[in-house]
């Protein structure tokens, strides 16, 4: 997941209020995440499943 820590930390840069954040993850890792996410600044945080109802996205709206 530390990849996904850089990404939420490094995208507030580009990113402005009420910007979001769309990212691909593994079926398992979806609430990790969203809790990563959440600690850099990020609300409003949703899982996508996929066809077979396996969480492969996440989405995430920046407030600043």
């Amino acid at each position: 997941l530390d990849f996904y820590r850089k990404i939420a930390s490094g995208s507030k840069r580009f990113l402005k209020p009420g910007g979001a954040l769309i990212l691909e993850t593994g079926h398992l890792q979806g609430e990790a995440l969203v809790g990563i996410l959440k600690a850099e600044g990020f609300s409003k945080t949703e899982i996508i499943n996929d066809m077979e109802g396996r969480g492969r996205v996440v989405f995430a709206i920046y407030n600043s």
